[in-house]
């Protein structure tokens, strides 16, 4: 497998206020021509890292990493507590590097020169 041209990925981690409280959630999509990965918070997947340029996830043996190369960012406010007071930079077109593991092992990997990329 390893390199593919023709996959889409789209990889989230977020807190999510629920009822009063909150909780770390996650959510993700591998789309290959022969295969779809889902990784996400109601299957069992959690994000094992995050950073401004790094989000990992796992679910079982599988490990998603979306990794940002380069670009450059674009600052935004966003919402907190009512108040548009807090940032968000977003990357709005840039190079991530994706890769899929399975035990360790890369059965899928790719860099998008055009993704867009986003942290808080």
């Amino acid at each position: 497998q390893g390199q593919c041209e023709n996959a889409g990925v789209m990889i989230a981690a977020a807190e999510i206020p629920l009822f009063g409280s909150s909780f770390f959630g996650t959510i993700a999509a591998v789309k290959t021509p022969k295969k779809e990965y889902i990784f996400a918070t109601y299957n069992g997947a959690k994000a094992i890292s995050a950073s401004d340029d790094e989000l990992s996830i796992k679910k079982g043996n599988y490990v998603l990493t979306a990794k940002r190369l380069s670009g450059e960012s674009v600052e935004l406010l966003s919402p907190k507590n009512g108040n548009m007071t807090e940032s968000i930079y977003e990357y709005p077109c840039c190079t991530v590097r994706f890769t899929l593991k399975l035990c360790g092992i890369v059965i899928l990997e790719f860099t998008d020169d055009f993704s867009g990329y986003e942290f808080f």
